[in-house]
């Protein structure tokens, strides 16, 4: 009787185990898969802000109205930093009308 009490014990104290181990990788687990969704939703974003001002169209950056009909360009070294020699705008930190 008493090793059978003894293996109860054993096995709840193995079960606490497994599930504390289980929770500490679960987790990190969910968290690293917020992360990445998280930047994978704000890297489509940005494409669709970058593909918005190459179509034409006018995005919002800082209560200006950017668009090249309005002479803006891309600056020569950086692609997502654009520029009408006055005002200069990072494409990252703006948005589009459409997503508004």
């Amino acid at each position: 009787m008493e090793n059978q009490e003894y293996l109860v014990d054993d096995c709840k104290k193995d079960k606490e185990l497994f599930n504390s181990y289980l929770r500490a990788l679960i987790l990190p687990i969910i968290f690293l898969i917020f992360i990445v969704v998280v930047f994978y939703v704000a890297q489509e974003e940005r494409k669709e802000i970058y593909n918005a001002f190459i179509n034409g169209e006018e995005i919002i950056c800082d209560n200006f109205i950017v668009s090249k009909k309005l002479g803006f360009k891309f600056y020569k070294n950086n692609k997502y930093r654009v520029s009408d020699d006055k005002n200069s705008f990072i494409l990252y930190n703006c948005i589009s009308k459409k997503t508004e």
